[in-house]
């Protein structure tokens, strides 16, 4: 008895929603050293720098301090110098373009 195996074709996950690529805008890109990328990708890289720069609010850590120059460039509209880490995303979709 013969046997036929089909090469089946892999599915490629489609990217659509958070995991598509988005073009970030030049403020954007500067941050996060790239010009385009997945949006959660995003969010888990602005985490890193803040963090990372120990931008947390010491008296409240679920708000992120804007203090360096080029963070003012992407959250020019935030108030009070500091932003909620639950509304990042809201600030940061004026940056980002669908490909």
């Amino acid at each position: 008895m013969v046997t036929e195996t089909a090469a089946q074709p892999t599915k490629v996950p489609r990217k659509s929603g958070l995991t598509a690529d988005v073009k970030l805008s030049p403020e954007l890109a500067a941050i996060v050293g790239c010009s385009k990328m997945p949006r959660t990708q995003v969010v888990k890289k602005m985490w890193e720098i803040f963090k990372s720069r120990g931008l947390q609010d010491p008296s409240d850590k679920r708000y992120i301090l804007i203090k360096d120059s080029d963070l003012k460039k992407v959250f020019a509209d935030v108030e009070n110098g500091r932003v909620l880490g639950f509304g990042l995303l809201k600030h940061l979709k004026r940056h980002m373009t669908p490909l």
